[in-house]
């Protein structure tokens, strides 16, 4: 086989769709790990993929996920039931959106579904390249929490009480595409990751886009997405207020 990062040949190995220590942590919990488009309902378990060589696994893909639990624990993200209406969120840029792009790809090649779109930037998340001029932005929201009377009984946290709570946002992830982007941007695809309280949405744009339309693109995002917010390699840090998806 032909690993999906390096396109070595060789023996592949197990990688998680979403990283193992998200699995871990929801364990503490409950059974639940995420909500699943095709099947419309909350899912449970592990989910991997065999299409990685131990090379990368073991190497700059493990690092990228100890990145990503750093990012979430020093935002306050990695938390049952967050409620904070606005925070200062600090990143590094490219970590960050190599993190966000190996995370969508893997749930892109496990679902056979928009994997074409990550052709190119294999290397620019193994460190290998820098990111091509406008092929990429990554936009945060923070979540509104929701109505704990309107989550059915099944979709509960059962050891987390919910009952007893006016609002509820547990740490539930998603990771899925926004199926729905405006006719007048042919040349945009959206991937969105959600990790409990946040989403994050990557921009991807057909080679050749222009800054004038990139910038369109955006503005045309964050109205959609109310209160979102582009992250920009010059900065470390962006103030996010609440909003519904």
């Amino acid at each position: 086989m032909i690993c999906a990062y390096c396109q070595n040949k060789g023996k592949m190995t197990r990688e998680h769709i979403l990283p193992k220590f998200i699995y871990n942590y929801q364990s503490k919990f409950d059974k639940f790990t995420g909500w699943n488009d095709a099947a419309g309902k909350m899912v449970q378990g592990e989910h991997l993929i065999k299409d990685v060589c131990a090379s990368c696994n073991n190497g700059v893909l493990s690092e990228l996920d100890s990145y990503g639990k750093l990012f979430l624990e020093q935002n306050g993200i990695l938390v049952q039931n967050y409620q904070k209406q606005s925070l200062q969120l600090k990143y590094n840029y490219d970590p960050l959106l190599r993190w966000m792009l190996k995370v969508s790809y893997n749930s892109a090649r496990r679902t056979q579904n928009q994997s074409s779109l990550f052709d190119g930037l294999q290397d620019y998340i193994l460190g290998k390249t820098e990111l091509p001029e406008n092929k990429l932005q990554i936009m945060a929201q923070l979540l509104r929490s929701v109505d704990a009377g309107s989550i059915s009984e099944k979709n509960r946290f059962s050891q987390l009480g919910s009952d007893d709570l006016s609002t509820f946002s547990p740490f539930l992830c998603r990771v899925s595409y926004v199926g729905d982007v405006d006719p007048e941007f042919p040349f945009l695809k959206v991937r969105m990751n959600i990790f409990g309280p946040f989403a994050f949405y990557l921009l991807i744009f057909d080679d050749g886009t222009t800054n004038e339309l990139v910038k369109n693109a955006r503005f045309y995002i964050q109205k959609k997405f109310h209160n979102s917010k582009t992250l920009l390699k010059s900065q470390t840090k962006r103030k996010l207020k609440n909003s519904s998806i």
